[in-house]
């Protein structure tokens, strides 16, 4: 294997065709399931179009493409989560624009595209994978700017930071990681460069403050999320903390192949040692490294796996071209990609656990029983039957009461001797007569 960039080859070419291909295949044929509860408040905020600072609609940017998609496509499950699939893709297509060596381009958009978290998004009416590409771009167009080091391209890269910081959260994340990575790279140590990146930072902030910091209207819908951490220890408050919590988005970045934390750990402290990227280091730890100030002060949940993916894109980069370092000597180090491939379903089995509940909803919205339903279920119950709504009650139980449907969640429902019972992953849905 070669360090040339250039991509004639017509063997990458095909391999990087397929590798798209392949991907938009595993999303596109999976868009027909059940929206589960955050979806369908933003389905909702879609369908509306009530846009306004300090609620649940932002980032704005998402919110806008949605809204004109709604108005081409219509609003059925597919069509809403058509534009978070493509946004998938195009996450694993922008790595080919980047100055690197075609093993480390082609890696890094494995990791991407076969990551277990951002499948799951890129089937979800989410705005994860639309922050991802962007966060994507911004470090392909750094490394392209570092290297060529031209007005042109440093214009670029700032037009779409400037962009992504005043409406994504994930970009300011990675901003903050380049500016420390130019800080580290003797050429880009101009004055004029650094003062940009402290003025972008700058309108990230004002930007969260006058528009995209949380208001009454998020806590009204999903209640004191800063409580909701607290219990769930999200927060670093120790070191035992941060090792757990740490230990978990990082296996869920991995797709919680425990065989990846032992050869990729390796093959990274090799890299560091023989490299000695310190800029490429700092895109991949500035991040979480801020998260974990963030989370101190309780102001971001560090842990919480769903927003640690502005962390993924320098950390798959990093982890790439630890593996491309090492397949120059010993091409088959690449076959430790199987295993991350084939683990494409973990996140969503082990974290998240959205069933598919049509069915379970068809059937709990039938006749005239009364139904009391955990907020999780109660959302899409609402979304898909509103006719039901009159006779739902909004209640976490732990075993029936009295007689009606129970919609709650399994692992804490106990449905007694209710003589029909349902189960759908971790939703379970028993009737009382």
């Amino acid at each position: 294997m070669t360090d040339e960039h250039d991509d004639g080859t017509p063997w990458f070419v095909v391999a990087a065709i397929a590798l798209l291909v392949c991907a938009a295949v595993i999303r596109f044929t999976a868009l027909a399931h059940s929206l589960f509860e955050d979806e369908v408040w933003v389905s909702l905020l879609l369908q509306r179009g009530d846009l306004h600072p300090h609620s649940y609609n932002t980032p704005p940017l998402f919110y806008a493409i949605g809204r004109l998609w709604v108005a081409l496509r219509g609003i059925s499950d597919v069509a809403l989560r058509q534009p978070p699939a493509f946004f998938g893709i195009l996450l694993g297509a922008i790595p080919f624009l980047a100055p690197l060596p075609r093993c480390t381009r082609f890696i890094w958009s494995v990791l991407l595209l076969f990551s277990s978290p951002f499948i799951f998004y890129s089937e979800r009416l989410k705005q994860y994978t639309f922050e991802a590409a962007i966060g994507t771009l911004l470090i392909v167009l750094f490394l392209r700017a570092s290297r060529d080091d031209r007005r042109s391209q440093w214009l670029l890269f700032f037009a779409v930071a400037i962009a992504g910081v005043l409406t994504l959260f994930t970009p300011v994340f990675v901003v903050a990681s380049l500016g420390a990575a130019a800080l580290l790279t003797k050429k880009l140590r101009r004055v004029s460069l650094i003062a940009t990146f402290i003025g972008v930072g700058l309108l990230a902030a004002g930007a969260y403050i006058a528009y995209m910091a949380p208001g009454p209207e998020s806590t009204k819908l999903h209640g004191d999320m800063t409580e909701w951490f607290t219990v769930t220890g999200r927060w670093t408050t120790s070191p035992s903390s941060f090792v757990r919590n740490t230990t978990e988005w990082l296996g869920q970045a991995f797709n919680l192949t425990p065989f990846w934390w032992v050869v990729v750990g390796a093959l990274g402290l090799l890299w560091l040692a023989a490299k000695r990227d310190l800029p490429m280091l700092a895109m991949a730890a500035v991040p979480p490294l801020i998260a974990v100030a963030a989370s101190v002060a309780r102001l971001y949940p560090y842990g919480e796996t769903r927003l640690m993916l502005m962390c993924f894109p320098a950390l798959y980069l990093i982890t790439a071209d630890a593996i491309a370092t090492a397949a120059r000597r010993v091409p088959l180090v690449l076959l430790i990609l199987v295993p991350f491939m084939f683990r494409i379903d973990t996140y969503d089995r082990t974290y998240m656990k959205t069933p598919d509940l049509r069915t379970m909803l068809a059937t709990v919205s039938r006749g005239s029983d009364t139904i009391y339903a955990d907020l999780s279920f109660a959302a899409p119950l609402s979304y898909y039957y509103p006719q039901v709504m009159k006779r739902t009650r909004i209640v976490t139980v732990q075993s029936p009461s009295t007689p009606g449907w129970y919609l709650q969640k399994s692992t804490s429902f106990d449905p007694g001797g209710a003589p029909i019972v349902i189960r759908e992953g971790n939703a379970i849905a028993a009737h009382v007569p």
